[in-house]
């Protein structure tokens, strides 16, 4: 079967989707508006986090033939204040009981606009220059080493593969939601991997949905009770369970799910406790040879591994596809590039058939495998 860009026009053509107008999506910011009214001058001033934002127009009132009808006139001035404001309350100062012309009112009303875009946007200005500011000595902050990562190279393979020794510095044993349906089954698995390799670490499933909770719960809870301190997590519901769960795990992990793909997104998974993260696979040569530059005892290259280009719960219909619905399908695009669709845990996964291999420069500490 031929796979077409999600982008192409065959595509769009065939899946038209309206797009709304900005218009209809806007969102106007409520404001308290008040209105003051005197025998020369027509003010109007409204708080925006804190500073008064005020706007006057000089002019000549006269007493109102009907005052009851002043409020309003204003009401529906100001009930027009376009698409960034909306007048969440009004309150009118009028002591002499005045009669405002609609063609003031409707002026005064633009003015406050424009000083309330004016406001907001120097407050937003001086928001984002504190925020960088600070932003630049964040970055900056060292990833320190953590020891429990063992240095050189990790290979990932299947939990339900059959045990086999790989000559690495750490293996990575990629668990499914079926394994963790299974706790009998899931003690007796991981003893048989101890006895072929001595440092290991167990890679919690690739999807966890609300409904596996209780599951993936009960099984973090047997495996650190049968001695596992070091996890990898590919998302972050399985990085708070592993946490609550381990008394005291000696190193987390995050998997490339997690897209550790800059200092900022690394600086916040080890906020959050994890040791060291895979690059993904968009990290191509020269991104990985900045990251591991910046912090090589944080970042781990994923030297060779088939990505996933789509994951998905129903198995895909072509036209030439056989009829054994567990009979992996083998796509082309264009290009002749070749797609494998496969089932792993209750999911089909899309991803080339030849495996993506990153070069990785000298002062990498750590490197990845995925046998996957």
């Amino acid at each position: 079967a031929v796979v077409s860009c999600a982008s192409s026009q065959a595509t769009r053509r065939r899946l038209a989707f309206p797009m709304p107008r900005a218009s209809a999506l806007a969102a106007p910011r409520p404001v308290d508006v008040s209105v003051s009214l005197r025998l020369d001058s027509l003010s109007a001033s409204a708080s925006l986090d804190g500073e008064l934002v005020s706007a006057s127009t000089p002019a000549t009132l006269t007493p109102a033939q009907n005052p009851a009808a002043t409020p309003p006139a204003i009401s529906r001035a100001f009930s027009r204040m376009g698409p960034n404001w909306r007048c969440a309350s009004l309150s009118i100062d009028d002591p002499d009981s005045l009669f405002a012309p609609a063609s003031l009112l409707n002026t005064l009303r633009r003015d406050l606009c424009n000083a309330l875009d004016a406001t907001a946007a120097a407050l937003s200005d001086a928001r984002f220059s504190s925020a960088l500011s600070s932003l630049g000595a964040w970055l900056e902050s060292p990833l320190p080493d953590d020891p429990a990562v063992p240095a050189g190279l990790s290979v990932k393979v299947a939990f339900a593969s059959p045990p086999r020794h790989i000559d690495c510095a750490e293996l990575v044993l990629q668990t499914a939601r079926s394994d963790f349906r299974k706790p009998a089954a899931l003690a007796a698995r991981l003893a048989a991997w101890r006895a072929v390799a001595p440092s290991l670490r167990i890679a919690t499933p690739l999807v966890v949905k609300n409904a596996d909770l209780p599951a993936a719960a009960s099984a973090v809870r047997r495996l650190a009770e049968n001695g596992v301190r070091d996890w990898e997590v590919c998302e972050l519901s399985m990085l708070h369970l592993v946490k609550r769960l381990c008394a005291s795990p000696a190193s987390i992990t995050a998997a490339p799910s997690l897209y550790a793909l800059n200092a900022a997104a690394a600086l916040h998974l080890r906020s959050l406790g994890v040791s060291a993260a895979v690059l993904p696979v968009e990290a191509d040569a020269p991104d990985t040879a900045a990251l591991v530059s910046r912090a090589p005892a944080f970042f781990i290259a994923n030297a060779e591994c088939r990505p996933f280009l789509f994951v998905s719960e129903t198995r895909p219909v072509t036209p030439d596809a056989p009829p054994n619905p567990l009979y992996p399908l083998l796509l082309s695009d264009a290009r002749g590039t070749r797609v494998e669709v496969a089932s792993f845990d209750g999911l089909w996964l899309s991803r080339f058939t030849s495996p993506r291999i990153t070069p990785f420069p000298p002062s990498t500490r750590r490197w990845r495998k995925s046998l996957l």
